[in-house]
């Protein structure tokens, strides 16, 4: 007959003392951290302990959750902090902003930071990017918190990923060119084959080329080009991109961009040469950025959930911290085409 469990063998199996065992299993946070109290209710059922267990007593103004970017100035990134925030504050957790910046010489990091502060979870707000580091990803991993990542896949096992459908935001963007009746329609993606390759800038391309097979149209290579990212360089390679384009004996009537930086660039070496948008050439972007509805003609471009993957990832957290539910896989959230004058000179309302 097999031994009774006994708070000395939860003690043990988690590494703390009984007293530490008791307040968590009897619910007082007031003495034991959230991080701890899971540790220790988790061991307890693990065991098969008999005893009374409280509710996992994470309602607490008290839990907290780690929040880390590696772009704090980008709108995307905000816009995703901005639902974090709006769910920490519904459902009264705590929530701690710090830039992703692992020191290479030292070790230290961000992540390094929050665990030392027992945080109850890390929501990861990423770039798509496929060089960036994920070292800190993978030192968040390593402990027993809980992770949820937006905006890119690493480790479909070891975390939640929270992504913007970025293959079928395109798919709409190509499409509402194609209803339009454009058949010469070109693209300036994101880097899918630099060290600057990106997961959405694939995923954009892929949407941009399966929307012209299905209409029957066959993507013409001569008129896709590679973009940079970067405000700056972005708006670079989409002004290049079109006076490229333009030198052809013929070129698109219509085109696809990867970011709105892309498309202003593209706008602007349009006017130059004296199109007329979107008579001339029909120009849609992607991000659906502040700049975007601002612009003369106003850019149709795709919008991303960033704000609901926000609200979405803090969710996912409380509901696993609640209720136990798995942190992994990947949930994708669909994107938006917003329609204006850089398409149609009469805009959908």
């Amino acid at each position: 007959m097999a031994s009774r469990v006994t708070l000395r063998d939860i003690a043990k199996t988690v590494g703390v003392s009984t007293a530490t065992v008791s307040h968590a299993l009897n619910g007082r946070l007031d003495q034991v951290s959230h991080r701890t109290a899971r540790l220790v209710i988790q061991a307890a059922r693990e065991l098969g302990y008999t005893g009374k267990i409280a509710a996992p007593p994470y309602r607490s103004a008290h839990a907290s959750i780690a929040v880390i970017t590696s772009e704090l100035h980008s709108p995307l990134h905000m816009a995703a902090l901005y639902g974090i925030e709006e769910s920490a504050r519904r459902f009264d957790f705590g929530m701690y902003v710090r830039r992703s910046d692992l020191d290479q010489s030292t070790g230290e990091s961000a992540v390094g930071w929050f665990l030392e502060r027992d945080v109850d979870g890390i929501i990861f707000v990423l770039s798509s990017q496929r060089g960036v580091s994920t070292e800190e990803f993978g030192i968040a991993a390593e402990s027993d918190v809980p992770i949820v990542v937006i905006n890119r896949v690493i480790d479909t096992q070891r975390a939640l990923h929270i992504v913007p459908q970025n293959e079928q935001g395109s798919y709409l963007a190509t499409q509402h060119l194609i209803n339009l009746g454009h058949q010469r329609i070109g693209c300036i993606h994101l880097p899918v084959t630099s060290p600057m390759a990106t997961q959405a800038g694939e995923e954009r391309l892929r949407g941009f080329e399966r929307a012209l097979r299905y209409f029957g149209i066959e993507p013409n290579k001569e008129w896709m080009r590679q973009g940079s990212l970067g405000p700056d360089a972005g708006f670079a390679t989409g002004y290049t991109s079109i006076e490229e384009l333009l030198s052809l004996s013929e070129g698109p009537t219509a085109v696809v961009c990867g970011s709105d930086q892309l498309a202003l660039g593209a706008m602007k070496a349009a006017r130059e040469h004296n199109l007329a948008i979107p008579k001339d050439l029909a120009i849609v972007g992607y991000d659906d950025s502040p700049s975007a509805a601002h612009v003369h003609p106003a850019l149709s471009s795709v919008r991303q959930p960033m704000y609901e993957a926000g609200q979405r990832a803090m969710e996912a957290l409380i509901e696993h911290l609640w209720r136990g539910r798995s942190l992994q896989g990947v949930e994708q959230l669909p994107c938006k085409l917003i329609v204006r004058a850089s398409t149609t000179l009469q805009v959908l309302r």
